[in-house]
């Protein structure tokens, strides 16, 4: 049984409490539908993107 300091730790303990902020209203826009879709986000950004 790990016990005490030796328990690995929860990912969510250990990032800052604006990544915190910002993954908490990242889940809230997408509750209301605010998303985009991959299809969307690459046509937007694919002339940004090195060709293969």
């Amino acid at each position: 049984m790990i016990s005490g300091k030796d328990q690995p730790k929860d990912w969510w303990e250990q990032i800052s409490d604006q990544e915190k902020i910002e993954i908490e209203e990242g889940l809230a826009e997408a509750d209301r539908g605010e998303i985009l879709s991959h299809k969307d986000v690459m046509s937007k950004y694919q002339k940004y993107l090195p060709e293969n």
